[in-house]
């Protein structure tokens, strides 16, 4: 059987590996994998295994791409399981797949490309976080939840979701819940700065236009939340939030360079700590009489702020930071 024992090799910078039993790659000595630049497995599959290919990427740093497509038995690509992988390019997932965990592909800075199975139920808390190369992004038919932050990529511009998805849907390259009460993503860079949310949105969630380009904003009398970061570094120059608005979250339109003016109606009940902390160009605040709480340093660092005029009804609500 030799030193690989019962896997076939093709001998180049490409490999095709065939296994017959779940860790058999674990059988690779550093030397047969060091130079490889793709490798494409077929057979059963364990999590071990996917260690391995991950040892030798972030190891050798020449591993772009890695095809598990005719794979069996890997359920789920686990927690932190790429993080940091900074040559991966091109990752295609086994229809066995199930779950893609927390932060499992976080900063892969060159994956241009990954291609998710119909047997996905789950992608976990900042899945894809910091995938800055990531453009483009396919949800398949059955994943039925998104973690917060899962796409926070600097460079993505198009979302797309399979038609028969019953959790999701994409408009124009955003993404929504079926039901369209909640906007989950705005892709990070579009061709047109302004954006008129849909008048069905209640809810901005957590990260939602993290890094944007979008500039202006007309919000719908629908929306009631605006989740923790969720404008956080965006370009929007002014912030008018309807009449029903009830909360802005932790850190919501900080470090919003370009930031102006903000008007906060009278029916917010509450305003995150930090939620427009580091606006460096904001002038003008004006909050509604009827707002009750609002966070630690709300509006610290706003250098060009020379006045707030809160009214009677605010009270300063201290919370422990993160």
């Amino acid at each position: 059987m030799g030193i690989f024992g019962s896997i076939r090799l093709k001998m180049s910078n490409d490999k095709i590996v065939t296994t017959k039993i779940a860790g058999d790659i674990l059988g690779y000595r550093d030397f047969a994998l060091c130079k490889i630049s793709s490798i494409k497995v077929n057979g059963p599959l364990c999590n071990k295994d996917v260690i391995r290919l991950v040892d030798v990427c972030k190891q050798y740093k020449k591993l772009t791409m890695i095809d598990l497509k005719e794979t069996s038995g890997l359920l789920e690509i686990k927690d932190n399981t790429f993080h940091g992988c900074d040559c991966l390019q091109t990752i295609i997932l086994p229809n066995s797949i199930i779950r893609i965990g927390e932060s499992a592909f976080e900063s892969c800075r060159s994956l241009t490309n990954i291609q998710l199975p119909d047997s996905l139920l789950t992608i976990g808390k900042s899945a894809f976080y910091g995938c800055s190369s990531l453009k483009k992004i396919h949800i398949p038919l059955n994943v039925k939840h998104i973690g917060g932050w899962a796409f926070v990529c600097d460079n993505l511009s198009i979302i797309e979701v399979d038609d028969n998805n019953k959790s999701f849907t994409a408009q124009n390259g955003i993404l929504y819940s079926a039901d369209g009460k909640n906007l989950i993503k705005y892709p990070t860079h579009t061709d047109n700065p302004d954006f008129s949310i849909p008048a069905k949105v209640e809810r901005i969630t957590d990260a939602a236009f993290w890094g944007s380009d979008v500039k202006r904003i007309v919000f719908p009398e629908s929306i009631k939340t605006i989740g923790d970061n969720a404008f956080i570094y965006s370009q929007l120059e002014n912030l008018d939030l309807p009449l029903g608005t009830c909360s802005i979250g932790k850190l919501a339109f900080s470090h919003c360079a370009e930031l102006l003016s903000v008007k906060i109606p009278r029916s917010v009940n509450y305003i995150g700590e930090r939620a427009f902390t580091e606006c460096h160009k904001l002038t003008n605040v004006t909050v509604a009489n009827g707002v009750t709480g609002i966070g630690d340093n709300a509006f610290a660092n706003c250098h060009n702020l020379k006045e707030v005029n809160l009214p009677d009804s605010a009270y300063v609500r201290h919370e422990n930071s993160d």
